[in-house]
């Protein structure tokens, strides 16, 4: 099995606050934590170890979600699909062990039941800087005026790409998974390395999107960068390093009570050296 290993990335500027699971807030900055899925050790008999996190400092392991948070867990290989059957909490990680005895390159992904939060004006505002809103949004949300409240419903998607045997190229992982929103790559990430570029497709129940913006945190240096996908939803990212990325996007919108719903979403591989 060929797997690169995790390792450790420098810890982002910010000091992350946390409450019993790690998932209720006490900063802005916070709130807008990122949940990943990535492979954390490998074994024999091509057996994956993986890891779902909640954090501001990936690729490391945080705060572990609950199980009961999860709706759906699951993977697909070539044509075989399934649901992980078990999920194992520790406090920094959700564990998932999985064993296959075909090659390729796999996808896990995760479903997270929705959470509702409220924010004041300045956790807004950092939330809103966090994520990349577009400034019509937040006109939007400058425009409630005084004792305006910001109440928001989200959820959370995440999904990882692992090479399991010989590291060829795999096209079979790329189709959507059909989430809320995706992060579709145009090739399979995992043969990726640094000084290539990634490219991948916003995708909203199914449909391509513009102007969404997307960031991406290279895990050996802790860089992160925002870019916004063009006309046909295509956004790219040059992969400066090897080893563990994650690209990440927030879907944000208003809805006619006043109140907020949004959508987010993580995708993980490792780039080769």
């Amino acid at each position: 099995m060929r797997v690169t290993p995790k390792t450790p990335g420098l810890r982002r500027a910010r000091v992350a606050a946390w409450l019993g699971a790690g998932l209720l807030l006490l900063a802005p900055a916070v709130f807008a934590h990122d949940t990943w899925i990535l492979v954390h050790s490998t074994g024999p008999g091509r057996t994956v170890e993986l890891h779902i996190t909640s954090g501001m400092n990936f690729p490391e392991d945080e705060a572990g979600p609950r199980a009961a948070r999860v709706a759906e867990c699951g993977w697909r290989l070539g044509d075989r699909s399934g649901v992980f059957g078990r999920l194992v909490e520790s406090d920094s990680a959700l564990v998932v062990t999985a064993r296959t005895d075909r090659s390729g390159t796999a996808v896990a992904w995760a479903a997270f039941k929705p959470r509702e939060i409220d924010l004041d004006d300045a956790e807004v505002e950092e939330y809103l800087d966090e994520i990349g809103a577009p400034e019509k949004l937040r006109r939007t949300w400058e425009s409630a005026g005084a004792g305006r409240v910001w109440h928001e419903t989200y959820t959370k998607y995440a999904k990882t790409f692992v090479s399991i045997g010989d590291g060829d190229e795999d096209p079979s992982c790329i189709p959507a998974l059909g989430s809320a929103i995706e992060l579709v790559p145009l090739r399979d990430p995992t043969v990726l390395a640094a000084g290539d570029s990634i490219v991948v497709r916003v995708l909203k129940k199914g449909y391509s999107v513009s102007g969404q913006a997307v960031g991406a945190v290279c895990g050996d240096d802790g860089s992160t960068e925002i870019k916004y996908s063009n006309k046909s939803g295509h956004v790219a990212f040059a992969l400066h390093r090897g080893g563990p990325w994650l690209l990440r996007a927030t879907e944000l919108r208003r809805q006619s009570d006043g109140t907020w719903t949004s959508d987010f979403t993580t995708m993980t591989f490792f780039a080769r050296d």
